[in-house]
């Protein structure tokens, strides 16, 4: 029986312009989906027109006499800016309705009548603005962006997530709402109500000691009491802090106790969770914050886990599971999981429905506890100082102060499948392989992580939502390999026959693009260069520091140098 251990490292008004890409302006689109009111464009005559010219009469003409209504944006009759909102029915889409208008030399520009919204939703929990993975205030932007996220959906008491991992504190009071309960059993009748063979598992179950114990100890209990607040937290409850996803269910299934737990267990657990959900509960996701140890890190390959993960994935639910933080290494800094396969996490490459989750710090910086490799995990997330949930009385705390900040890609993960959650309440018909595809596409593009993972960035809740591709990012040089004959460059916003390497200032070969490095905006994460033996040794002679530039001959776009020694 293999062992798994924990991984406790694994550690003034403003308003929002939701702005669609322009192939989106369709009149297909709902209100809320699409960020414009439907039905409506927005015109600007030329300056020569704008202050003679009667309002409703270029509309008309434009549109050929169709029933159109149109409004006047001006206040004062002179000067004008000649602006005016065109509303039509809906034979005309939106984006046949701005070609039109542009077509005609009187109009400057058209456009679709934008929603504006207040702020972005921040939640009144006490402890939010210590949340810098969630909304962070010291580098903004290299966050989730959740705050964006809430002002599309906070969740939904509908959508289930199984938390396999040690037990969670169901009575803390910003995890006791959103627990999980089991409507088919009877509390504390000692009979098995729903005829599943578990007695009174009125919160979910514990596979450790085969009971409904969910909870036990403080201290055996904590990390899955950890996980348990990241994913969600009773947001906007005026105390403690927020999960990503404010409303969820939280199903606590333990099989880790005092240290660790077996596959065997893990299995049970993600067993019942299928089970619940062939039963009807809305069961959408499991959290697995775990990942081998010991002798078991070189051959931790287990079928009957696969099997059980594979099996969640054709019932609908996501399998997000943590990165690793380089505890099967000498160094205990992080593994790369391409070359060293560690399970559950490696599956993030290969399984449809399983996600892998590295992490990153307050800076958008990598850290060296985290796990990567391109093809095995999938995006990255806070996993460094995250202010969650621990058990009441944990370390002498309160009640009132039962929070500690945890650092791992165990706390990483659980922003993902927070993520998982509001995907599910906002767009139910979605796969778990379209969540996972969506997930990866739409992360933010970091410079640390370029060719890392296999979305070269951090999980974005906005652009989930949204379904929104990052543009491409400005050029930038993260890392170099030497290896044999080549030079990789890893980096950000190289564009396949547009970008060239220079070193030194001087261009060095013929840059080569690999499409397993491709964004999904069509930029590149990895320049290959053939130099040869010889010229690599040139290039880069041993211990002598050299510049390293990506530049774009077509734009004059030239990134910032990064220096390279070479060791040996």
């Amino acid at each position: 029986m293999k062992k798994y251990a924990l991984l406790f490292l694994s550690l003034a008004l403003c308003v929002l312009l939701l702005i669609p890409q322009k192939s989106a302006y369709s009149k297909k689109l709902s209100q809320a989906d699409s960020g414009y009111v439907a039905n409506q464009i927005l015109i600007k005559f030329k300056d020569v027109f704008a202050q003679s010219v009667n309002d409703s009469v270029i509309p008309e003409q434009i549109f050929n006499n169709q029933r159109l209504r149109t409004e006047s944006l001006d206040v004062e009759r002179q000067p004008r800016l000649g602006i005016v909102k065109v509303e039509f029915d809906d034979s005309l889409s939106i984006d046949e309705a701005i070609r039109q208008a542009e077509s005609d030399p009187r109009v400057e520009y058209a456009e679709p009548n934008f929603i504006l919204k207040p702020s972005e939703t921040v939640p009144n929990d006490l402890r939010f603005n210590e949340m810098w993975g969630l909304f962070n205030q010291t580098v903004s932007g290299a966050d989730i962006s959740a705050t964006r996220a809430w002002d599309l959906t906070t969740g939904s008491n509908n959508v289930v997530v199984g938390i396999t991992d040690t037990g969670v504190d169901i009575q803390h009071p910003d995890l006791a709402g959103n627990i999980w309960t089991n409507v088919a059993e009877i509390p504390g009748n000692n009979l098995d109500d729903d005829n599943n063979g578990f007695v009174d598992d009125v919160n979910g179950w514990n596979f450790f000691d085969n009971n409904n114990r969910v909870f036990d100890s403080v201290t055996f209990d904590a990390h899955g009491t950890a996980v348990a607040g990241v994913i969600g937290a009773v947001g906007n409850n005026g105390a403690g802090i927020t999960g990503v996803s404010w409303n969820v269910k939280l199903m606590p299934l333990k099989f880790i106790s005092n240290g660790s737990g077996d596959t065997a267990g893990a299995v049970k657990a993600i067993n019942y969770a299928i089970a619940q959900k062939n039963k009807g509960v809305n069961v959408r996701a499991i959290n697995a914050s775990w990942g081998p140890t010991g002798a078991s890190c070189n051959d931790s390959f287990s079928k009957s886990l696969k099997k059980a993960i594979n099996k969640a994935g054709n019932a609908g639910i996501v399998f997000v599971s943590s990165a690793g933080n380089g505890d099967c290494g000498a160094n205990r800094n992080g593994d790369d999981l391409d070359a060293a396969p560690e399970y559950p996490a490696s599956w993030g490459g290969s399984l449809p429905n399983a996600l892998s989750v590295a992490a990153v710090d307050i800076t958008d910086t990598f850290p060296t506890f985290s796990n990567f490799g391109h093809e095995s995990v999938s995006v990255a997330a806070p996993g460094v100082a995250v202010l969650t949930t621990v058990p009441r009385g944990f370390a002498g705390l309160p009640e009132a102060l039962a929070y500690s900040a945890q650092s791992g890609t165990s706390f990483s993960a659980p922003h993902v499948t927070g993520i998982v959650a509001l995907l599910a309440t906002r767009e139910p018909s979605l796969t778990p392989e379209q969540i996972k595809q969506r997930i990866i596409t739409t992360a933010e593009p970091t410079l640390p992580l370029a060719s890392k993972i296999k979305s070269s960035g951090r999980a974005n809740a906005f652009n989930a939502l949204m379904n929104h591709i990052p543009s491409v990012p400005s050029l930038g040089v993260g890392g170099v390999t030497l290896s044999g004959k080549f030079v990789f460059i890893d980096g950000l916003g190289f564009v396949d026959s547009q970008t060239v390497i220079e070193v030194n200032g001087v261009q060095i070969g013929r840059s080569r693009f690999d499409s397993a490095f491709t964004l999904a905006n069509g930029s590149f994460t990895r320049i290959a260069v053939k130099l040869g033996k010889a010229g690599v040794a040139a290039t880069f002679p041993v211990g002598t520091p050299v510049n390293i530039t990506a530049f774009n001959p077509n734009t004059g776009a030239r990134s910032t140098a990064f220096s390279f020694t070479r060791r040996f």
